[in-house]
Formats: C-alpha cells, structure tokens, sequence
C-alpha cells in the first residue's frame, strides 16, 4: 500500500524531542482556528510551519500552522494572514530576547477581496 500522504516540520519556535515531532505533525488530535470564535485567546506554549503533501488532492501541497498550548491543546490552520501575523509576533520576541509562551487572540475580518473572512491574530 503507497502513503500518499506526508508532512513535515519546516519551522518551530522551539526544539522538539522525536516523540513531540511524531505528535506534532499528527493533525487528527487537532482543533482548526477556522472553527474559534472571533477574539478567542490562546496561550502559545509552541508552535510551528508543517509542508503537507497529499496526493488525493487536487492542490496537492500547502502548508498549515500548529499551535500547542501548555495544556497541550492543538490547533491548526492554513490561513497565511494568520502565519504572516504569528511569524512576525514570533520575531519581534525573539529580537527582544523573550523566550517562553505568549498569548494571542483570535481575530477573523471580512475580506475586502471576496466574501469570505480572513483569520489572524495580535499579541493579547
């Protein structure tokens, strides 16, 4: 039987042991975004870029944001306002010299460019 499914961890804000990959890029354990409610908070323990490649699809590669809270709670989404927005959160810290958990908030807007939302987030 041929997998025609994979996925790899190409950033996370910190190292992970082998076990916590395996999970990690597990999704099935795992909340969307799309489906919070606007203006949710969550704490960010950690969280990274997975590269998903399934052949089944029609758009075979795209990529998805995971979240871990301390909980250990996943959550995840393919939303790039929403990466763009953590990434640069992630880099405003990491030029501070902060390292640790951070807290976000959940924010969906109306697109201009079609009728559909747009999912971000802004440090809480």
């Amino acid at each position: 039987m041929k997998n025609t499914f994979k996925s790899e961890i190409s950033y996370c804000n910190t190292e992970l042991t082998v076990k916590e990959k395996i999970q990690f890029k597990n999704l099935n354990d795992s909340e969307s975004i799309n489906t919070l409610e606007n203006r949710t908070a969550l704490t960010v323990d950690k969280w990274g870029l997975l590269q998903i490649h399934n052949e089944k699809l029609d758009d075979p590669d795209y990529q998805n944001v995971v979240l871990v809270t301390p909980e250990g709670n996943k959550y995840h989404t393919s939303s790039n306002s929403f990466f763009m927005a953590i990434d640069d959160i992630q880099s405003e810290l990491d030029e501070a010299g902060e390292k640790g958990a951070f807290d976000i908030k959940i924010v969906k807007k109306q697109s201009k460019n079609n009728s559909g939302q747009f999912i971000t987030c802004v440090l809480a």
